[in-house]
């Protein structure tokens, strides 16, 4: 809410009004309506302006939305039932400069680790930027982009959770879950990289699937 400003020039003399105008500008991208009284003093001949600037009706855009137009996030987040994992650039990061520090090491055998540990790298970096996980308050969700937001490719509910695991808490790289519907009830265990938030994940793993490991830490919100 902008608070009416005025800003008035003295007169020494005696006033004659002239009248009064309207106008719109912006202030720190909220537009505002300013009304102008002139007046014409007496023997100075110096105007007199006065000036009262009113915010406009209706709400005024809060500051998240201000945040998301300034730096341009993703405007289809889930809602507040669901959490989108952040991606995580650590194994792709490792990858990437091991395969760097093998090619400057010389002789052919570090050029030849280079090449494989560069290419996985950079794959997980891409995976990392394409894919999200998204854990709803029934099932994981894998999710791509597309155009703008992202689009749902499949899920798995937790009723159908046989176990999970996470490899290695300290610095996690792999984890892996089982479920039982997949494949006409058979069940399939299904393995995937660490290339979101780890905390996030570990979190969404323990709060959400409906099993709860002991043995595992569980990161707060």
């Amino acid at each position: 809410m902008v608070a009416p400003v005025a800003v008035a020039f003295a007169c020494p003399g005696p006033a004659v009004r002239l009248g009064a105008f309207t106008t719109s500008r912006g202030f720190c991208g909220t537009p505002l309506r300013a009304t102008a009284r002139v007046a014409l003093c007496r023997p100075s001949v110096r105007p007199t302006v006065a000036w009262r600037m009113v915010a406009p009706a209706g709400p005024t855009p809060s500051a998240a939305t201000a945040d998301n137009d300034a730096t341009g996030a993703d405007t289809d987040e889930p809602d507040d039932g669901e959490v989108m994992l952040s991606p995580s650039l650590a194994i792709p990061g490792v990858l990437l400069t091991s395969a760097a520090l093998s090619a400057t090491a010389g002789g052919g055998g570090g050029a030849v680790a280079a090449f494989p540990l560069g290419l996985l790298g950079a794959f997980l970096a891409f995976q990392a930027y394409y894919i999200r996980f998204v854990f709803t308050a029934t099932e994981l969700r894998v999710a791509k982009r597309s155009g703008g937001g992202w689009k749902t490719e499949r899920g798995w509910a937790y009723s159908g959770w046989v176990n999970w695991e996470m490899w290695w808490p300290a610095f996690p790289v792999l984890c892996y879950f089982r479920e039982k519907d997949s494949y006409e009830g058979a069940g399939s265990p299904h393995f995937f990289p660490v290339i979101f938030n780890a905390n996030q994940l570990l979190r969404a793993l323990q709060t959400r699937t409906g099993i709860t490991k002991d043995d595992y830490p569980t990161p707060p919100p």
